[in-house]
């Protein structure tokens, strides 16, 4: 039994994907959950969201699961122009919250979980339901499950769609970024005075015929400059 770690990688979960071959690959706490979802190239985005937020070391070696695993199609459904959040490293607890949803502890087949009237409770405490519209087509929140796999007693969907609420997708929609520099504003006044004589006449500067204005005796002038910087929190 390989022992789980959690691979540290300063990129989001889901943005970005081709750069993140540099990050060193987590095991996976199930090694059967993990080579089923490697074998479909078009659940990577889901895998390696499993991979960042450390939610795949979670599923431990000796229990069996089944998942839902939304397609890289249903995931880019989610814009990050709309959902900035989803594709940051400071939302990374709430993607690992979102990603439990879609898991399940136990192995469930298709047709048991249809009997389930109650939906059934994952591991993000979201209730799901299955359900048969037609014959042998079968829905998770009424999201299409376009195949099957068992390995190991481990069941993979693969999903067209992401198993969430709109209000918990809401949360995506701003990012409240961590260890933001504290802004000090900082004034000082600064006082000049002038002194100039009482039978000072007014200066004309060659070639203009408007006198120089002239600061009449014992002026003072008051300039305020100030200064902006940060400080660490």
């Amino acid at each position: 039994m390989r022992k789980p770690f959690i691979t540290i990688c300063m990129l989001s979960a889901l943005s970005a994907l081709p750069a993140m071959s540099w990050c060193p690959a987590a095991h996976a706490g199930n090694s059967n959950v993990e080579t089923a979802l490697q074998s479909y190239g078009d659940l990577s985005m889901f895998y390696q969201a499993l991979l960042n937020t450390g939610v795949i070391n979670e599923l431990k070696e000796n229990e069996h699961y089944t998942i839902f695993a939304p397609t890289n199609v249903a995931l880019n459904q989610i814009q990050p122009q709309t959902y900035p959040c989803f594709y940051a490293v400071e939302c990374r607890p709430q993607i690992a919250a979102l990603l439990r949803n879609h898991i399940v502890e136990g192995e469930h087949d298709l047709k048991n979980l249809v009997t389930y009237g109650s939906g059934i409770r994952t591991l993000g405490n979201h209730v799901a339901y299955v359900n048969e519209p037609f014959m042998h087509d079968y829905t998770v929140d009424d999201h299409n499950i376009l195949s099957t796999t068992e390995v190991g007693g481990n069941y993979i969907y693969r999903i067209d769609g992401v198993i969430t609420t709109p209000q918990e997708l809401s949360q995506f929609q701003t990012v409240r970024y961590m260890d933001t520099p504290n802004i000090t504003t900082e004034q000082t006044t600064v006082r000049r005075t002038y002194v100039s004589p009482s039978t000072a006449s007014p200066a004309y500067p060659a070639g203009n015929m408007v006198p120089m204005q002239v600061a009449p005796d014992n002026a003072t002038q008051t300039t305020t400059i100030t200064h902006t910087y940060t400080t660490d929190q």
